[in-house]
């Protein structure tokens, strides 16, 4: 697999009536065929559209005071085709967690539209540690201005730095939660959460503690129903004049590096 080996359509509305959290399938993705990945796009791309653009939008609601859209946060350049641009982002997650992570989806039935999607990394490894999973980063860095790159990297520094100073093992030491994306027709019928359990189940049988950072309050009671506590916090002011929370939570790790 290499960073171009996917496809991209514009996503499509789906619509869901009576959908109940047992009805749900979950189905882990290892090799998936052009198709699959596509149909997984989709889902992440019409996700973000109508979300953030961090972690998880499965309880998105516009009167928590929700951030602006991920693609206003962070523009596609004038001269790179938004499809382009799309498929570079999302890929940057999916490839590296098939190589050595895990995709799950999420459906109402065996055969039907994806739902919700989940990525995750397993102790001992993160989504860039190998060059193979770096290449698809490396691919979506590549279509980014460098003055657009260095205004991210500047807001963004002194608060990962500071993350990383206190817990500087967490992600590899833990289930690290990338991201959880529902299409908007299935939030809060069960998907995410169904989504959620999985994690949390691989992480019991494994003895494992499990971590995440969110940006959003609505997330953060969303994973608080789920048994996760924030153990640190800060807001990462960016170049457009707005603040937004940088919030990590875990659960079941004993004793968080301070």
């Amino acid at each position: 697999m290499s960073p171009s080996s996917f496809l991209y359509t514009k996503a499509a509305d789906v619509v869901l009536t009576d959908l109940q959290p047992a009805q749900v399938v979950l189905a882990r993705v290892t090799s998936p065929t052009d198709e699959q990945l596509e149909a997984i796009l989709r889902v992440m791309i019409k996700g973000y559209e109508t979300g953030m653009y961090l972690t998880s939008i499965t309880t998105c609601n516009p009167s928590d005071g929700v951030p602006e859209p991920w693609a206003n946060r962070f523009p596609v350049p004038q001269d790179v085709k938004p499809e382009q641009w799309y498929r570079a982002y999302h890929m940057a997650w999916l490839g590296p967690a098939l190589l050595e992570g895990q995709v799950w989806t999420a459906r109402e039935s065996a055969e039907g539209e994806i739902l919700g999607v989940g990525i995750w990394s397993l102790p001992g490894c993160t989504l860039g540690s190998t060059p193979e999973q770096r290449a698809f980063g490396e691919a979506y860095n590549a279509l980014i201005p460098p003055e657009q790159a260095a205004a991210q990297a500047e807001a963004q520094k002194g608060v990962v730095a500071e993350r990383k100073a206190l817990f500087p093992t967490l992600w590899k030491d833990t289930f690290h939660l990338h991201n959880l994306v529902t299409v908007p027709a299935a939030r809060g019928k069960g998907v995410g959460g169904a989504l959620m359990e999985e994690m949390i189940r691989q992480a019991h049988e494994q003895g494992a503690g499990m971590s995440l950072c969110t940006p959003t309050e609505s997330n953060r009671r969303f994973y608080q129903r789920h048994g996760f506590e924030t153990i640190w916090e800060r807001e990462i002011l960016y170049t457009v004049g707005e603040k937004e929370p940088y919030i990590v939570m875990t659960r079941d790790v004993k004793q968080p590096a301070q």
